[in-house]
């Protein structure tokens, strides 16, 4: 399956800046042009049920932004974080991956949530 179209699809809303699909075995499926994680930001993200606490103190980072974690969504497994000089970052958990988009300080926080979720709804209905 090719996963670019869904990085496609979710960068041309223009309500999520840059994004992200990787398995949760931590392989990239998808990327934005020039976004990329470091495997230790994979991994936080991975292991996020296990390090709430340090996450709630310490963040974590994206693409080398640093961001505060501001809620955990259980129900929809979402990890949700704003950053210091403005912005936030969502990401939503199958099955198999996680949907990951960012947005600026000149974007709205909600559009973006809508979208990453209902890609990740899209993948799960997928079997993903």
């Amino acid at each position: 399956m090719s996963w670019d179209g869904f990085i496609t699809k979710i960068v041309a809303s223009g309500k999520v800046a840059q994004a992200a699909i990787y398995g949760r075995d931590g392989c990239i499926w998808a990327l934005s042009p020039g976004f990329q994680l470091s495997g230790d930001e994979v991994k936080v993200i991975l292991d996020y049920k296990k390090n709430i606490s340090s996450l709630k103190t310490d963040g974590f980072t994206v693409n080398g932004v640093k961001y505060t974690l501001l809620t955990v969504a259980q129900d929809q497994c979402m990890l949700i974080g704003t950053a210091q000089q403005g912005g936030g970052v969502y990401i939503s958990f199958t099955k198999q991956a996680f949907v990951l988009g960012t947005y600026t300080h000149s974007m709205q926080p909600g559009p973006c949530e809508t979208v990453i979720s209902e890609t990740a709804e899209e993948l799960i209905k997928l079997g993903y």
